[in-house]
Formats: C-alpha cells, structure tokens, sequence
C-alpha cells in the first residue's frame, strides 16, 4: 500500500476508497471516490448511477467485484473489508439494456 492510500484510511476512516472500472464505454465524471462505510451495495449503485453521463432510463447498472455479482443488500464496508487491493475496492460496472 503506497503512501497515499495509507493518508486517505488515516484521513477518511469512516470511508472506502473505490476505484470504478467501467465497461461498454460508460461515461462517467470521475472514476474515483470516498464513500460512507455505511452505505448498503444499493446505495452505492445508486450514487454511482448519478455519475453515469450516458446513461438511459432503459438501461440497467451491474456491479461486480472480480467475476462476482454484488447483492444490493451488503453492507459496503463488509465488501470492502473482503475485497480491497492495496487498501482500494475495484468494482466493474457493467451496463445492460433491460427491455430488450
């Protein structure tokens, strides 16, 4: 863990610092950020989606971890507990037309 990631634990500690692959060419305004430990995985997926640029009504968000598929109904710091790389949560988002 580099020095940097080791401020923002010890400057943030009730946050968890994501970094977001995106696929499918999702558009977003950052890639990067500090969220509440206590948020649920839906919550998140939530915040995240207000950051999705192109994003239609018809088109779903999925956020993976690895090749898993993330429950909406985790606590966020359980996955980040569980997950984290170096003291960071990768998640892929994975956009999908859900009408067809």
């Amino acid at each position: 863990m580099d020095s940097d990631h080791i401020y923002l634990l010890e400057k943030y500690p009730d946050r968890c610092p994501i970094i977001v692959d995106k696929k499918k060419s999702i558009k977003m305004s950052k890639y990067k950020f500090l969220v509440p430990r206590s948020f649920t995985m839906g919550e998140l997926l939530y915040y995240l989606r207000t950051r999705v640029v192109d994003l239609n009504s018809s088109e779903a968000l999925f956020m993976f971890i690895g090749n898993n598929i993330i429950s909406n109904t985790l606590n966020l710091n359980n996955v980040y507990e569980n997950n984290k790389i170096n003291g960071l949560l990768y998640i892929t988002l994975v956009r999908e037309n859900v009408f067809g």
